[in-house]
């Protein structure tokens, strides 16, 4: 299930490199993108992604992002960049601290 998806980083490449290969209108149906229905699909699979370069995969499969998806790239672009940039190194000395 949603396990798959977010923890296994092959199964993620396979997955969005599936869903780039479809055409620009499958993606927008998948997306919700102007079509009056609910995103909710949408936003679970920008949610997924789990690296800013993944997100940024992700992004590059539309052109135009409707606005309440481009709310939810601006957060996660700020939640990897702050993992990336913040956490991850936190993380390290915190565990070095703790074998040493």
């Amino acid at each position: 299930g949603s396990y798959t998806v977010q923890y296994n980083k092959q199964f993620r490449d396979v997955f969005w490199r599936g869903i780039s290969r479809l055409s620009v209108h499958e993606r927008q149906l998948l997306f919700a993108v102007n079509t009056g229905k609910s995103d909710r699909i949408g936003r679970y699979l920008l949610h997924a992604t789990r690296t800013l370069a993944e997100l940024e995969t992700v992004e590059a499969l539309l052109s135009e992002w409707p606005q309440n998806l481009k709310v939810h790239f601006d957060y996660l672009r700020r939640k990897h960049r702050w993992i990336s940039e913040t956490v991850t190194s936190k993380v390290q000395n915190y565990l070095i601290e703790e074998v040493e």
